[in-house]
């Protein structure tokens, strides 16, 4: 290998100006990378990247950078590196002789000002990174002549104002990250040159409005993000060109309503994050129409040519075929209707919890029957629809927990024969109806903490085969037959029952049987108080065991039954209130019945007293009759028999 004198004595520089630069106080020795390798621009050559990092520059143009330049000038450099230094400005044609770099690194530079054309001459810069600084203007030539940029970070900075045409030049950019700034409005078509544009970061900035075409001929974007910004509505068609975009999140706004007119567009949408907004309701409220070209040959000239069709009452998401991830947490929505997810075939993720669910359509998942996760936790539900949640076979997890559920109809659950997830804890089941778990073959988890659960029967679980994880903690079970759960939860391995109303020996005998069969017993973690492992438990009481016993088990059957007479009342009351017309009728009848009855019965009286007036009268008459028979036998009262003037 040869050398040549001003070989020799760059080498001899490079070595002194390290050593000196290494001296200095909280400065590392600076890291200088030369590596031979394959690159997708200039193919196999010796590269060189400059870290500035322990120079200390505070300004641009600099002669560190001129020295480093000098001393690699016979080999290819490809990036540089400004971390932590303090450049306030970056004046233009301050790159103006490094042609060949790819990769200029910015970050935490503390840039108040970026000049027009500061980054003149940077022909192969691919790479831009200029976040963390205090940047609050990006004028019409700062970024131009920058034609091979494909990735920009203008993040973590205090960015107010945009010039229309500021990316006017970067059509080839695939990323650009304006997250964490100020802005509040962006101009008009700001993006419409970056056509290979893939990924925008929109979030965390003060954006309260999103002009119409914002979003104009970026046919290749596939993900946007404008989470976490003041948004309170949305412009109709604002998406229209976006075909390609897969993910969309506008969580963490302010929307209150979200309209069919408004995803239009979204045809390839794969997941939409619209959780923590102010969203009251899924049906659609924009009050517009959806103009369709009904022009046809032959009666245009006498039929207009557009039609106005009514799309307020449309599913918002409707023309989203490709969904498959929907996140509405942390809203306001009270219901939801059997058309609020219509044209979510795809759906497989549907996020509900903490809104304000009262109400669910029996038929409102029938619109998603690829649903494989569904959350409705943290909600006012009191009662679910029996076929609620019919034909979701491909259904894998379902969260119920924190509402306020007291009955679980039996046949809630008989479709969802995939199901490996089931939580329902804090909610106010006293008990689990037998049936209501029966076609759970592929249950592996169940939780039904903080309950108001009275017994843990078998029998309720006897077709849990492959559960491995039953969670009964904080409710208010006294006993349980271990021997008999044992025999039905086969491949039971974890069981949580702390918090229930154990007394120590029964909690002992279950824990020993528990852990013969290699099941893992959650310990608790109280140990001031008459515990087994940390759980809670009361002694047993000294007192007859006969009259123990026989109190106690009579005690818990009287509260079974109460429990059991309690639901069967509440669903009676629902039954009894399609029958209160009915039953007014039958009163009604049942009224007049009595009053026939009464007047037949005084009629009866009536007649009765008249056939005895009747017959006193008659035999009255009779008695009479006679007398005067007898007398007309004996003769007249006071003829002489043997007077001569008898006949």
């Amino acid at each position: 290998m040869f050398f040549t004198m001003k070989g020799v004595l760059a080498t001899i520089l490079f070595i002194l100006g390290c050593r000196i630069n290494a001296s200095i106080p909280g400065c590392q020795e600076i890291e200088r990378s030369s590596t031979r390798y394959f690159d997708g621009y200039v193919g196999i050559i010796t590269k060189t990247t400059f870290d500035l990092k322990c120079y200390g520059i505070n300004s641009l143009p600099s002669k560190e950078l001129q020295y480093d330049r000098d001393i690699y000038m016979h080999r290819v450099l490809v990036g540089i590196t400004f971390s932590d230094s303090y450049i306030k400005n970056v004046p233009s044609l301050s790159f103006y002789e490094f042609p060949t770099i790819q990769y200029l690194n910015m970050d935490y530079c503390g840039i108040n000002r970026l000049d027009a054309n500061c980054f003149l001459g940077l022909k192969e810069l691919s790479r831009l990174q200029l976040s963390n600084n205090n940047i609050s203007n990006i004028g019409v030539g700062t970024l131009s002549h920058l034609f091979n940029l494909n990735y920009l970070d203008l993040s973590n900075n205090s960015l107010k104002v945009v010039d229309k045409d500021a990316f006017q030049s970067l059509t080839l950019v695939k990323e650009l990250l304006l997250n964490n700034n100020k802005f509040e409005v962006l101009p008009d078509e700001l993006f419409s040159t970056l056509h290979n544009i893939r990924n925008i970061d929109l979030s965390w900035n003060n954006l309260n409005t999103l002009s119409v075409n914002l979003f104009r001929n970026l046919t290749s974007l596939q993900t946007l993000k404008l989470n976490n910004n003041l948004l309170k509505t949305l412009p109709p068609t604002i998406f229209k060109d976006l075909s390609t975009t897969d993910i969309l999140d506008m969580s963490y706004n302010l929307l209150t309503n979200i309209s069919y007119e408004s995803l239009l567009g979204l045809e390839s949408l794969i997941s939409l994050n619209i959780s923590n907004n102010q969203l009251i309701t899924l049906d659609s409220q924009y009050n517009g129409s959806e103009k369709l070209n009904t022009s046809s040959e032959g009666f245009s000239h006498f039929c207009p040519n557009e039609t106005y069709v009514n799309t307020s009452s449309l599913s918002p998401f409707l023309g989203l075929n490709s969904l498959k991830e929907l996140n509405l947490e942390g809203n306001k929505i009270s219901k939801i209707g059997n058309e609020s997810l219509k044209g979510s075939i795809q759906l497989r993720n549907l996020y509900m919890s903490n809104n304000e669910l009262y109400e669910i359509h029996e038929d409102a998942f029938q619109n998603v029957p690829s649903l494989m996760h569904l959350s409705l936790d943290n909600n006012n539900l009191e009662t679910i629809n029996s076929s609620t949640f019919f034909n979701l076979r491909e259904l894998r997890t379902l969260i119920l927990n924190n509402n306020q559920i007291r009955i679980l109809p039996v046949p809630l659950f008989k479709d969802l024969k995939s199901l490996s997830t089931l939580s329902l804890s804090n909610n106010l089941l006293t008990y689990i109806p037998y049936g209501l778990l029966s076609q759970l073959k592929q249950l592996s988890i169940l939780n039904v903490s903080n309950n108001e659960l009275v017994e843990l029967n078998a029998i309720s679980y006897h077709s849990l085969n492959d559960l491995s994880v039953l969670d009964i903690t904080r409710n208010n079970i006294r006993t349980v037959d271990a021997n008999q759960l044992m025999s039905v939860l086969v491949n039971l391995r974890t069981i949580h029952v702390d918090r229930n109303s154990w007394n120590c020996v029964e909690l002992f005998n279950i824990i020993s049987r528990l852990q013969a069969s290699n099941v893992n017993i959650d310990n608790g973690n109280t140990f001031d108080t008459e515990n087994i492992h940390g759980i809670p438990c009361s002694p047993v009481v000294n007192t007859t065991p006969t009259s123990q016993t026989t109190s106690f088990e009579a005690s818990d059957f009287q509260k079974y039954i109460s429990n059991v007479l309690m639901n069967i009342n509440e669903t009676l009351l629902n039954i009894n209130s399609f029958m209160e017309k009915d039953r007014n009728i039958q009163e009604c009848i049942l009224n007049n019945s009595r009053i026939m009855v009464k007047l037949q019965q005084s009629v009866i009286q009536q007649l009765t007293k008249n056939e005895r007036k009747e017959r006193h009268l008659h035999s009255n008459t009779l008695n009479k009759t006679d007398i005067q028979s007898k007398e007309e036998i004996n003769g007249t009262p006071g003829c002489d028999p043997n007077s001569s003037n008898n006949v």
